[in-house]
Order: structure tokens, then sequence, then C-alpha cells
């Protein structure tokens, strides 16, 4: 599932941060 749904990862790594996922993750999982 992990593997699956690698963006679930990011959002939870930005939300840990404590900021919202910066649109630089968002564009490379859009490539």
């Amino acid at each position: 599932m992990h593997q699956s749904d690698p963006t679930v990862k990011v959002i939870s790594l930005g939300k840990a941060d404590g900021a919202p996922t910066p649109p630089q993750i968002v564009g490379t999982d859009e490539i």
C-alpha cells in the first residue's frame, strides 16, 4: 500500500513538518 501510494507518504511528511506540501514535491509527482 505504501509503495502503491507514494503521494500519501509525501503528504504525511509535509504534515509532520507542520507546513503544507510545497509545489516542488507536487511537481515531481506530476512528472
